[in-house]
Formats: C-alpha cells, structure tokens, sequence
C-alpha cells in the first residue's frame, strides 16, 4: 500500500513541476491554483497523507487526468476543452524549448554516436507535433461533419 501511495505521490509532483503549465509550478502557486492549503499538498507529494477526491475533482476540472494520478494509465491530460488546451500549451511550449536548444548545438565538438543521439530526440518532438496537428484536424473535420 505504502509503494501505491509514493506512486500517486510521485505522480502529483510530476503533473505540478512538468504538465501543469509550460514552467515548473511551486507548491505554493500550485495549492492556490487547486484552491488547496500548502501544506496539504506538501503532505499529498510526500505521501504523507492521500489524496481526497476533492482535489482529484479540481485536477479534472483543470484537465488534468485522475485516473493517470491515481494509476498512472492513461494520458495526463482529460479529453475536455481544458485538457487539450493545457496539452497544447505544455507541448507547444517544450517544441520551442528544444527549437531553442537546436540553435545553440556546438555540433562540431559532437560525436557521431551523440549526434544520432540528438536527432532521434528532436525526431521524436516532431512526432509529438504531428500528433497534435493530426489530432486537430480530426477536431475540424469532426466539428465539420457535424
């Protein structure tokens, strides 16, 4: 039960510092975001207390998934208007993070093997956006048809 309830945990602080919002949330931005005291969510992270259906209730309304929180199945995010939202914006947001980091590359000192090694990182991002730009034209023609 003990290793159930560090999961969970660990899920929490996982949707707080890197799929909330497109920069690390601190507890104190996150708990007034949740309408939750501080220090009840520094008990939820360490497990030091479980969480109540209230806060996975606020999560949901906020596009978070609770069912990821609780089991770790599923996608993150809900399928409302406020999950896909959020989504977008974490996605979008670590898209031009690793642009970012493309421009900086000092290739030249790279090995082959890193080489490699970075084009299937950024291969995988694009991935992930072609996913988003399937996903929304599928919304379209979706939201045509009907």
């Amino acid at each position: 039960m003990e290793k159930i309830q560090n999961e969970i945990s660990n899920r929490l602080k996982e949707v707080r510092t890197r799929h909330y919002e497109t920069f690390k949330l601190s507890t104190a931005q996150f708990s007034k975001e949740l309408e939750e005291s501080e220090f009840n969510l520094q008990n939820y992270e360490s497990g030091k207390a479980s969480i109540p259906n209230r806060l996975l209730i606020a999560l949901y309304y906020k596009g978070i998934n609770p069912i990821y929180i609780l089991t770790g199945e599923g996608d993150v995010y809900t399928d409302t208007p406020q999950g896909i939202a959020r989504r977008n914006r974490v996605l979008k947001s670590i898209s031009q993070t690793k642009v970012q980091s493309i421009a900086k590359l000092d290739i030249s000192a790279m090995s082959i093997q890193e080489l490699i090694d970075q084009a299937t990182q950024y291969t995988a991002v694009a991935g992930d956006i072609m996913k988003l730009v399937q996903e929304k034209q599928r919304k379209i023609e979706d939201d045509a048809n009907c």
